[in-house]
């Protein structure tokens, strides 16, 4: 009966029939012969399993073999050898653009021949001269938010086309600068195109809507974050912190202060008309801050301003920085006015994008962050004190 053959004889097995092959001239033919009349039959491989069984055990424990060296030039990623019968693997040099390489075993039992895997049949020879590809060749893929700009090769910024400084305006020589601008201009460079801000707007909403309709891909336009608002809109970090202000006729809140009301009393329970600007959030925050006046829109702020100096409202109601740059640009309009602001309220101003834009929301509060932007309406006008100078 022949002998079980394990994982041991079968390299054995190997190791008799190369022995036959280099050891006896006609080697050759009595394999052949072995095969073709015995087929696949096991006691085809009683010969050389004989010759295998002689060899001794000291020679066979050899099996495992040793790696001795393997250097590894540019390219290789992995080098997979195989382990000899009798010896250790010499040193294999590869070199550019090997991924797999699996050497033979030879019949003295050291490596002399490095031979490809079947899973990489390009490969002819050792040594490889296609070269991996370079890293500027491989196209790195992007969400759709960020791969849209980047096929574009331009950030499309909605901004309101009425000047606000120091959010944006148009300066001398017609350039149009800004704290928003400059938000823009960073983000777009960070992501290596070029900037579009589109000033079609007449109205803060009309900005947010160009980019509920895609035709923009953020609202940089000195926005304020609402609940309203981000039920359909994602917004980014806050860049500026205030209060909510009005902007008071002295005469209108003498007069309701002779009924033995303070001035404070007056304000919380504000009876007559505030005015806000049309499409903006303060339509709605002073609808719930004030259920007992009355809301006038208008157009532009300055219409808001100069109807609170003629006494055809009683108040207009805004941020606390617009409310200070009343009196920075027009200080003699103190006599006929007072400012109040709420300190129990925050009014958040944030970039605007798509609610599907979270990739490049995200992208933006990086850089919000990196330049550490977070204003107060006091550190504004320190900042960009020229801008309430002019007009």
């Amino acid at each position: 009966m022949l002998p079980r053959i394990n994982n041991l004889k079968f390299y054995a097995v190997i190791q008799g029939l190369q022995t036959l092959l280099t050891r006896t001239r006609s080697g050759l033919i009595i394999v052949l012969i072995l095969f073709i009349f015995m087929g696949r039959s096991p006691y085809a491989l009683a010969l050389p399993l004989k010759i295998a069984q002689d060899i001794p055990v000291s020679d066979r424990s050899g099996i495992r073999g040793a790696i001795e060296q393997m250097t590894l030039d540019k390219g290789a990623s992995e080098v997979l050898p195989d382990v000899s019968i009798q010896g250790v693997l010499k040193d294999i040099d590869i070199e550019h653009g090997a991924t797999e390489v699996l050497p033979t075993i030879s019949v003295r039992g050291h490596l002399e021949q490095a031979a490809p895997d079947s899973i990489s049949p390009t490969f002819t020879q050792l040594k490889i001269s296609k070269q991996v590809p370079a890293e500027k060749e491989i196209e790195p893929s992007f969400p759709e938010d960020i791969g849209r700009i980047l096929k574009r090769g331009e950030l499309i910024v909605a901004m309101l086309g009425i000047d606000n400084p120091p959010f944006f305006e148009r300066a001398k020589g017609n350039v149009l600068s800004g704290l928003d601008v400059d938000i823009g201009r960073s983000i777009a460079r960070e992501l290596g195109v070029k900037v579009r801000f589109d000033r079609s707007p007449k109205t803060f909403n009309e900005a947010v809507e160009l980019v509920q309709r895609r035709k923009a891909d953020l609202a940089i336009s000195k926005l304020s974050i609402s609940l309203r608002r981000a039920k359909q809109m994602k917004f980014s970090l806050p860049y500026v912190t205030m209060r909510q202000a009005l902007l008071v006729n002295r005469l209108q809140l003498a007069q309701r202060m002779s009924g033995g009301f303070t001035a404070e009393e007056v304000i919380r329970g504000l009876d007559g008309k505030v005015g806000v600007i049309q499409g903006t959030q303060y339509s709605l925050f002073a609808k719930k801050r004030f259920p007992k006046s009355t809301v006038v829109e208008f157009p532009k702020w300055t219409d808001a301003v100069d109807a609170v100096g003629k006494g055809e409202i009683l108040a207009a109601f805004r941020d606390e920085l617009e409310i200070k740059k009343v009196l920075l640009l027009q200080p003699d309009f103190a006599l006929q006015v007072q400012t109040v602001a709420f300190s129990d309220t925050t009014d958040l101003l944030a970039v605007v994008g798509h609610w599907q834009s979270s990739q490049l929301i995200d992208f933006v509060n990086y850089d919000l962050s990196l330049n550490k932007l977070s204003y107060t309406a006091d550190q504004l006008i320190k900042t960009y004190e020229n801008s309430f100078r002019k007009e």
